[in-house]
């Protein structure tokens, strides 16, 4: 059993040999057998150079991938050029559901080691807002989606099981959709604080990690808990108990007394 379900988030390190450090001192610590994935963002634009960074992180830790949250969301030409620029072969890449469909036949038929992660919902517009502008709610435009694709691939690939992003971005709320409507597609899900992170002055709901992998994240993406820790709790401490976290999560997989909680 796969035991990789972190993404680290790597925003706001800058500079090669910070993000290779940062790396190095989660992955000798207590989180390092959990990590699969680290995630640029706007490490993609560092100083040093996006594909600098991406072949350091993928030379110095073999076990690691790259998860690149370019968001993709234009046309064919433009995307094929990102893809060419940052050499997916070892990348997990975000691309919104709202581009051309065939834009997802094309990345999986084109460049067949790079992973897609279906973004559904941008992150600057809450669900009120995306209902608005795009007359449907998130889990109604992620059915549309999925049905439209698998249609594609099997008309035009002749394919009839398959679709070329076996990744979505959810939040919690999504998790349940994904669940029951999607079984071939693994979640990914983004903003997870455990407890001790949370200000109550500022935050009044948590997703905490151990919670997020029962609900059926396969992966969660994690940066603050990981990287800062929080008012009187140590950055080492936080990894120490999101550790425990997902420790448990494993430890709970099978018995009956846990039945929502699912494989990862």
């Amino acid at each position: 059993m796969d035991k990789r379900v972190v993404i680290l988030a790597l925003d706001g390190v800058e500079g090669k040999k910070a993000m290779l450090d940062t790396i190095a001192t989660v992955m000798n610590g207590p989180m390092g057998p959990y990590l699969a994935y680290v995630k640029l963002n706007d490490g993609l634009h560092d100083r040093d150079g996006g594909p600098n960074i991406i072949r350091a992180i993928l030379t110095e830790y073999p076990s690691l991938d790259v998860f690149g949250d370019i968001k993709a969301a234009d046309v064919w030409g433009t995307i094929q050029n990102i893809c060419q620029r940052y050499d997916v072969a070892r990348m997990l890449m975000t691309v919104s559901i709202h581009v051309d469909h065939k834009v997802f036949v094309k990345l999986g038929t084109e460049y067949p080691g790079l992973k897609v992660a279906a973004m559904v919902v941008p992150t600057d517009i809450d669900a009120k807002t995306f209902v608005l502008r795009y007359v449907m709610t998130p889990a109604e435009a992620m059915k549309f989606w999925y049905r439209s694709l698998t249609d594609l691939y099997r008309e035009e690939l002749d394919i009839p099981d398959g679709y070329p992003s076996e990744l979505v971005i959810a939040s919690k709320d999504m998790l349940p959709t994904v669940k029951e409507s999607f079984p071939g597609l693994l979640a990914i899900t983004p903003g997870v604080r455990d407890v001790w992170m949370v200000d109550p002055d500022h935050q009044k709901r948590t997703t905490g990690v151990r919670k997020a992998l029962e609900l059926g994240a396969r992966y969660v993406v994690m940066g603050a808990q990981l990287l800062k820790g929080a008012t009187g709790v140590s950055v080492e401490v936080s990894r120490e108990k999101t550790a425990d976290e997902i420790r448990t999560y494993f430890a709970n997989l099978g018995r009956p007394d846990c039945a929502g909680v699912v494989e990862a």
